[in-house]
């Protein structure tokens, strides 16, 4: 597995595809993504603008649309819709 600059890297990854999964440059692009809308998220939940339940809905649903549902061995898009 490649290294990783930050821990939600290291889980997103592990979490999607497995720790032994090795990100293509787009797939990494895509974490990058999805990182910076995880800090936005925590920013506004911790400003009181976003729920906890709010923010998970956010993540899951751009991790779907930017991992694409055709992401193969993706556990991302393996579980049902909220």
């Amino acid at each position: 597995m490649t290294r990783w600059a930050t821990p939600f890297g290291y889980i997103a990854v592990t979490q999607a595809w497995g720790a032994d999964h090795r990100c293509t440059p787009m797939q990494s692009r895509t974490l990058g993504m999805l990182e910076t809308l995880w800090s936005a998220s925590v920013v506004g939940w911790l400003n009181g603008d976003t729920s906890v339940d709010e923010v998970n809905r956010r993540l899951r649903l751009a991790a779907k649309l930017l991992l694409g549902a055709n992401s193969v061995g993706s556990k991302v898009n393996a579980e049902e819709e909220d």
